[in-house]
Formats: C-alpha cells, sequence, structure tokens
C-alpha cells in the first residue's frame, strides 16, 4: 500500500503523522536555541556550577569562605537555587523560541492536509524505507500508536502554556543516610540536599569534592536533553503511526 492509497478510514492517522512530523521539527529548530552549556554563580558568589546542555553538571566550585555567606542549614536550598537558575538560563532561548512558535503550533493543528499533495507527507515517503524499518521496530496496536501521538501532542502543549514545564521533576522523599543526596529528573540532578551538620563540621574541600560528585554523579537512565527527548518522542511516535498505517486494514 503507498502513501497515496491510505484506505479512508486511515486518512486521520496520516495526517496526525504529517502534524508530529512538523511538530517536531519546530521543536528541534527551537533547540537549536539552547547553547552547549552556561556557568551561574549565586548572589553570594560562593557556590559556581556549570551545566551542560542535556542537563548534566560539568562542574562545581565552592568558596573556602562559603560559611560566611551561607548558613550550613541553607545550602542545599542555595544549591537547588543554582540549579534552577542554571536550567532556566539553558532554556531560556528554547522558550523563547517555542512562544514565538505558538502560532505556528496551533495553525498545524488547523490547517488542512491533502494527502496527494502535502509535502510532508511526500517527505514520509521519500523517508519511507527508514521509516518503515523503525514502524517494524516500534510496532504497537494502533490504539496504542493513536494514544501515544495524542499524549506527545498534549505534552507539547503544556509546554507551551507552561514555560516551567521541562524544568519540573516529581518529588522524592529526602534520603538523609548520606550527607549529599540529589533528587533527578531524566537523570540529572533538580534539587540538593545537604546535612548541615556534616557542611558545617567538614573543610570546605571536603564539601565541594562531595557535592561535586553528587552533582555529576552519572544518571542511572539518561535520555539526553529534554527538549531533544521531545524531538526523539516524535520520531517514534511517527513510526508508530506508519507501522499501524501499514497494518491490513481487516487488522483494525
Amino acid at each position: 500500500m503507498s502513501f497515496s492509497e491510505v484506505p479512508p478510514g486511515l486518512e486521520d492517522l496520516m495526517r496526525t503523522a504529517a502534524r508530529l512530523s512538523s511538530f517536531s521539527a519546530l521543536v528541534s529548530e527551537a533547540s537549536e536555541n539552547i547553547p552547549d552549556s552556561v556557568t551561574v554563580v549565586d548572589s553570594t558568589e560562593s557556590l559556581q556550577l556549570t551545566m551542560l546542555r542535556d542537563g548534566s553538571i560539568e562542574d562545581f566550585v565552592i568558596e573556602s569562605d562559603w560559611q560566611d555567606e551561607i548558613d550550613p542549614e541553607d545550602l542545599g536550598d542555595a544549591l537547588t537555587a543554582l540549579l534552577g537558575e542554571a536550567q532556566s538560563e539553558l532554556l531560556s532561548g528554547f522558550d523563547k523560541a517555542l512562544e514565538e512558535m505558538s502560532d505556528d503550533f496551533e495553525d498545524i493543528e488547523n490547517e488542512p492536509i491533502n494527502l496527494l499533495t502535502d509535502p510532508r507527507v511526500r517527505q514520509i515517503q521519500e523517508d519511507s524505507e527508514e521509516l518503515i524499518r523503525r514502524s517494524y521496530e516500534e510496532a504497537v496496536p494502533r490504539e496504542v500508536a493513536i494514544e501515544n501521538a495524542n499524549a506527545l501532542a498534549e505534552r507539547m502543549r503544556t509546554m507551551l502554556d507552561d514555560p516551567d514545564f521541562l524544568n519540573s521533576g516529581a518529588a522524592m522523599e529526602y534520603d538523609d543516610s548520606t550527607p549529599v543526596w540529589c533528587e533527578r529528573a531524566a537523570g540529572h540532578p533538580t534539587a540538593v540536599h545537604v546535612n548541615a551538620y556534616w557542611a558545617q563540621t567538614q573543610p570546605f574541600v571536603t564539601v565541594q569534592a562531595a557535592i561535586k560528585e553528587e552533582l555529576m554523579a552519572e544518571p542511572d537512565n539518561d535520555i539526553g536533553g529534554m527538549a531533544d527527548d521531545l524531538v526523539s518522542q516524535g520520531s517514534t511516535v511517527v513510526a508508530q503511526l506508519i507501522g499501524s498505517i501499514r497494518r491490513p486494514i481487516d487488522n483494525v
């Protein structure tokens, strides 16, 4: 079955695939505004960290006289605030680009799509060999493909409505059995907890080394940058939809 011969019952699936392809392209374009890294310093100039494009930490420094400026009880909160500042700075260009593209997203959702002439459909045809290969690898039941497509579209809409959406992570219970412990989202630190008594009684080099080690720990499940993850999900969903379209009609 060629894409120009999509049965009427599957036309909506093909149109959804074309729209998701455009959504992914917009997100990919916006992600070009994310720098390779940012370095931020707290208001007391006692803490400094460098965050890479994917949300991982490349470096961390704490000044030897940090306790003159920061109460040990507040060190974890100060580090958490600095992480948030770094991520906000990292994604500021991405968020701004998405905001400027909001009308484009609405146009994509509302525009009519001619399966015979639409350039996105033609591009899908040109890329059919790779898409077909992926469609077998990503094979899921049709209802699951549709559900995944709708969920991704909703995530993108939510991201447009709430610029802080990419910064959110599931809250986790503080593990006080270790002196330094991070909460993580997508494998990367989003919040830091520090045992105040430990931090107050240890040399600054020990405090710096422990915090740096925890911040830079290899994630258990590194899925890359959050923006890049959206693009990857879009590609997967398109492959799932194509796989669904290619299934015989009597299997619907």
